[in-house]
């Protein structure tokens, strides 16, 4: 299951186009050219291919679901971007990764270790803002 997770994860983090609908949603701009991720939105991506029903909740049910899972440490600031590897805890939280990224050292070292551990491009997570490409 947690490989597959990481299948449909990775084919969205290196297309560009796939999910175009619902990416146009959750993105709010950084500038005129760029578009950049929210907490909101990573959150929702993730929640989403984990398959829970995200029209069933509020925006603000879906950050406490969120908080609790780990996959955030609080529900502020849902509208900023994030950067690349505050996505990249969101994203291995939901995969299952959060206790193994512990024992390797948490965030963000712990986090590197089980990226690489689920085969996903560790480039993609840094400390700029991360973008629409990259998602």
């Amino acid at each position: 299951m947690k490989k597959m997770i990481a299948t449909i994860i990775a084919v969205c983090c290196l297309t560009q186009t796939a999910f175009a609908g619902f990416m146009e949603k959750i993105y709010t701009p950084v500038s005129q050219d760029e578009n950049g991720i929210t907490k909101r939105g990573a959150v929702y991506l993730c929640l989403e291919l984990m398959n829970y029903d995200i029209s069933s909740y509020s925006g603000e049910d879906l950050l406490l679901i969120a908080k609790d899972m780990g996959m955030i440490d609080a529900v502020d600031g849902a509208d900023t971007e994030l950067i690349g590897t505050h996505f990249m805890k969101i994203l291995l939280v939901s995969m299952g990764y959060s206790e193994y990224a512990r024992v390797q050292g948490g965030f963000p070292a712990g986090y590197f270790a089980a990226a690489k551990t689920a085969g996903l491009n560790i480039s993609l997570f840094t400390n700029q803002v991360i973008g629409r490409q990259e998602v």
